[in-house]
């Protein structure tokens, strides 16, 4: 599921290079002297463009994680287990059987540790069984509805800071307040959308990975499933 498709390209090409158009035409309203960077044949900028868009992307990438860890870590895959009992069932004896993880522990509570390993080298199992297709597809989603949510919030923090330097008195900048204006609420109203949708990817890719896995390893093909 790691693998780098077109989909993967576009959700980080796609925030990456919304921001830097973004930060691009607000250098050049605020300093004529940087569009002497940009008089040359829009066919020497497209490849340094979409490199530049690419690594942020990935630089947005990295932040979604850190974003996401501090809002949920891994509550979506133990909320799975709490939710979908039957299905907890047999991916409890799966994991011992498969794997060897325990993944209750004796007082019956989850083992989290274990849960967010069994979850990854399911992932594994599937990609090597060449049934992550749609998985693949949902994790493309997922990364650039994340990727999204970070640029969006950078983006309305830009516009912050740029609010901030025309209160302290640069009034060199007040004269694009109505394009300031439009981007911040666009960024406010765009993160909510771009993060839940997000999550609910998230939520999906972990109801297919194991719905696969399951699939894999149906009952009555393995007795000691049945035990």
């Amino acid at each position: 599921m790691d693998k780098l498709n077109f989909f993967d390209f576009i959700a980080y090409v796609v925030p990456g290079g919304t921001f830097l158009f973004v930060l691009v035409v607000f250098l050049q309203l605020n300093f004529p002297g940087f569009n002497q960077w940009f008089n040359v044949d829009a066919t020497y900028t497209i490849l340094p463009f979409l490199i530049f868009s690419y690594l942020i992307g990935h630089v947005f990438n990295s932040l979604g994680k850190i974003m996401e860890d501090f809002f949920y870590k891994d509550i979506p895959i133990i909320d799975y287990f709490k939710s979908e009992k039957k299905s907890a069932e047999r991916l409890i004896v799966l994991a011992d059987l498969v794997f060897g993880y325990k993944l209750v522990k004796e007082g019956k509570d989850f083992n989290k540790g274990y849960l967010k390993l069994f979850y990854s080298r399911v992932g594994d199992y599937l990609e090597v069984n060449e049934k992550d297709a749609k998985i693949t597809t949902l994790s493309s989603q997922r990364l650039f509805f994340r990727n999204s949510s970070v640029m969006f919030i950078i983006t309305a923090l830009l516009i912050l800071i740029l609010y901030t330097a025309i209160y302290l008195g640069m009034d060199c900048l007040r004269n694009h307040l109505p394009v300031y204006h439009f981007v911040f609420v666009i960024s406010l109203i765009s993160i909510y959308p771009s993060f839940y949708y997000s999550r609910q990817k998230f939520l999906l890719i972990i109801r297919f990975t194991f719905r696969n896995f399951m699939a894999l390893h149906p009952r009555g093909k393995d007795d000691q499933l049945n035990k």
